[in-house]
């Protein structure tokens, strides 16, 4: 009888860090449409700067810099003779205001069943100049001053 109970517990176990397993792995994989939209959107800007490289031009994507408590995450960074060149891409759906100077720009998308929803979202003008501010500081930690420039791709 003592096997018995040893067998169901386990097998209890078992199904239970299964289950746990399964349901980390779906919330893991899980992607928001906006998210969706936004890796979708960065992976297009990447295969079109692929296409416009030189041969000696250099791209790195998704780079993840910390610079005194401050992380971010650049989308895409050319190297080449001219430069390091920041190319931050925006997915957006709708129409996109606001001016350069502004902190929060406004977006406004009418759905497919005519519904108007307005959302705030960051300047990405001033997002990529906080890349270019960023990086600058991480390379000059390690030595290396090199001009810098950014762009904001929206597609």
């Amino acid at each position: 009888m003592e096997i018995y109970i040893t067998i169901i517990i386990v097998s209890i176990l078992l199904l239970f860090f299964l289950i746990a397993g399964i349901s980390n792995k779906s919330q893991s994989t899980y992607e928001t449409p906006w998210r969706r939209a936004g890796r979708i959107g960065e992976e297009e800007v990447t295969q079109i700067i692929r296409m416009a490289m030189r041969d000696d031009d250099r791209l790195f994507t998704n780079v993840e810099i910390s610079v005194e408590d401050k992380r971010t995450e650049l989308d895409n960074v050319i190297v080449n003779k001219y430069g390091v060149f920041i190319i931050e891409a925006k997915n957006y759906s709708g129409t996109l205001s606001g001016d350069e100077d502004d902190n929060d720009w406004e977006k406004m998308h009418i759905s497919g069943a005519g519904n108007m929803y307005c959302k705030t979202v960051e300047n990405p003008i001033h997002q990529v100049k906080r890349h270019i501010f960023l990086l600058s500081r991480y390379l000059d930690y390690y030595g290396a001053k090199t001009w810098i420039r950014g762009y904001t791709i929206l597609v």
